[in-house]
């Protein structure tokens, strides 16, 4: 953390810790760095992202988690459905859960409580293939015989240094894998969209974005929208060319179409939105 704080001074950072040498290591390096964008709390991480108030966070990084190897403590893996939501109030629109472990039975979990959730997509591009069925620390090496399914997973996360843990995992010829979920669709006004993408989508991404919204009444896959200015285009598909691309600036044309709505999570006077990089 203090590597990456370090790096960009332009960030504020927030280390989660729970153990006093982890704590105290971490505080030795940001004053012997000088570094003035990094805070470090002593707490539970589920604890905080309870208490985080919403959209305030760009993204969270949760790096070789302690894997519980036996079958028995499972549950008590700190990526969970309650945790997921709570870190997908957390973040902005467009904010990115990143996540990391050299346990393969790991991996297969983090798919299993995030691949199917609709509140995040796995934005990765790797395929992988894994178990389907969990072990435990005793029967870890049966593995390899079990039936496997093919995953999606993300290369290296470029702004992770290279840690002891991560070092200890290729040591052991463990594979490292690496996720990257970002949020899904938010229910938000056209204040609302302006504010986020420029925020945090445009100061996160150096190319053009395309950003697709619809009414909440959308119904249909194929059902166009109208832009302002006339230009049609289908907002669920982010590969359509008329869906509207945003230059690199806080300039956001939002979508004009006013409908009525019989979706009581998403008013009418509010919109579905999404914003991510072209190609994504």
């Amino acid at each position: 953390m203090a590597a990456a704080a370090e790096a960009h001074p332009e960030l504020n950072f927030l280390a989660l810790e729970v153990y006093d040498p982890g704590v105290a290591h971490t505080l030795l390096l940001a004053g012997k760095r000088g570094l003035r964008n990094l805070r470090i709390a002593q707490v539970n991480a589920p604890e905080l992202m309870k208490a985080v108030a919403p959209g305030v966070v760009s993204e969270v990084w949760t790096f070789f988690p302690d894997p519980w190897p036996k079958m028995k403590h499972h549950k008590r893996r700190i990526v969970q459905p309650e945790l997921a939501a709570d870190v997908r109030r957390a973040l902005a629109d467009g904010g990115v859960w990143r996540i990391a472990t050299d346990i393969e039975d790991y991996a297969l979990h983090v798919h299993e409580v995030m691949d199917g959730r609709d509140d995040f997509a796995n934005a990765g591009a790797l395929t992988v293939s894994l178990p389907t069925e969990h072990v435990g620390k005793g029967n870890a090496a049966d593995a390899a015989g079990l039936p496997h399914a093919d995953f999606t997973e993300s290369e290296r996360f470029e702004g992770r240094v290279l840690t002891n843990f991560e070092k200890k995992g290729l040591a052991a010829g463990r594979v490292i894998h690496d996720f990257t979920y970002r949020t899904r669709w938010l229910c938000a006004t056209r204040r609302d969209l302006r504010a986020l993408t420029s925020r945090v989508l445009l100061s996160e991404l150096s190319g053009p974005l395309r950003l697709t919204v619809r009414t909440p009444d959308f119904q249909s896959d194929n059902e166009s929208s109208t832009l302002s200015g006339g230009t049609t285009y289908n907002p669920w598909n982010h590969n359509d060319p008329k869906g509207f691309l945003l230059p690199g600036n806080d300039t956001v044309t939002t979508h004009e179409t006013q409908r009525e709505s019989s979706d009581n999570k998403c008013p009418a006077s509010r919109y579905w939105f999404h914003a991510a990089a072209v190609g994504v």
